[in-house]
């Protein structure tokens, strides 16, 4: 996990076959996946991956 900017952080995330990259909005809570699942689906599991690690490292909660 890196920060891009105050808000924003970034995470590569591994799956089955290959590494995939979320971008999460603090602020927001909104995130994107490069991940196939998220452009069927609009959210992906890697997406909540990186919700709860970031909810437990931080002590942000997302609605």
């Amino acid at each position: 996990m890196r920060w891009i900017d105050d808000n924003r952080i970034t995470a590569a995330v591994k799956g089955e076959n290959k590494t995939y990259f979320v971008t999460l909005n603090l602020r927001s809570g909104k995130a994107w996946c490069t991940c196939p699942g998220y452009y069927f689906r609009g959210y992906c599991k890697h997406i909540i991956a990186v919700k709860t690690y970031v909810s437990r490292r931080l002590g942000i909660t997302f609605t």
